[in-house]
């Protein structure tokens, strides 16, 4: 398959058979042309929930830069 990301052109005539779930988009994005990649169906409800996993996981991580950095000012 061809996985086009956020610059695609439009799909023309090209039948869309599925979507990345925008959680992995990163990880996606820094694979190497030619990489083997496993595909696995999810349904709309797991996909909103890990969604909303990697938005709290995302926000911690985020949270815990911006407490080193203002220890690190503080030094």
């Amino acid at each position: 398959p061809i996985i086009l990301l956020n610059d695609h052109y439009t799909l023309g005539s090209y039948p869309q058979i599925g979507t990345i779930a925008s959680y992995h988009l990163t990880k996606l994005a820094q694979k190497p042309t030619g990489s083997k990649l496993k595909f696995q169906f999810i349904d709309i409800e797991t996909a909103e929930k890990n969604l909303i996993k990697y938005s709290n996981w995302l926000n911690q991580l985020f949270h815990g830069i911006e407490y080193r950095m203002q220890l690190e000012m503080l030094k």
